[in-house]
């Protein structure tokens, strides 16, 4: 199918860059963890989303080259599998993100603690392995 002929193609960066698309195949990158009833916690927010699935980006091919110069159902197939792909990376790299967010603040508040005691008349003498118990900072 001709890009422009689909009234859901948007020709303006094709306008802007001197690009022309002639096919287009885009499939969402999806955050399957998502709650059953469509509603997916963010920190306390909950946002009502009408599919099974949250879509955090999209997979696009471009002007498929060839003697059929239209993506098939193999083609899309093959893009949603790297997309799914896509998605499992990114959202391991958002837990990664929020574990190391949260150990450093953990860190942190224990680097104040021990400062704290050690500036107090208390006596505490804090054992180095506790803190090089955490090695990420």
């Amino acid at each position: 199918m001709n890009a422009y002929t689909d009234e859901k193609f948007n020709k303006e960066v094709d306008i802007k860059t001197g690009y022309k698309t002639n096919t287009i195949l885009t499939v969402p990158i999806k955050d399957d963890s998502v709650i059953d009833d469509g509603k997916r916690i963010i920190g306390i927010e909950k946002i009502i989303f009408p599919f099974s699935f949250f879509p955090i980006g999209v997979c696009q091919a471009i002007n498929k080259k060839g003697p059929n110069a239209t993506f098939s159902k193999d083609d899309e197939s093959l893009l949603t599998i790297l997309a799914n792909l896509a998605g499992i990376v990114l959202r391991n790299s958002m837990v990664y993100d929020k574990q190391l967010s949260f150990h450093n603040s953990l860190r942190s508040a224990l680097k104040v603690t021990i400062h704290s005691f050690s500036i107090s008349n208390h006596t505490f003498s804090p054992d180095r392995s506790l803190l090089d118990s955490f090695p990420l900072l």
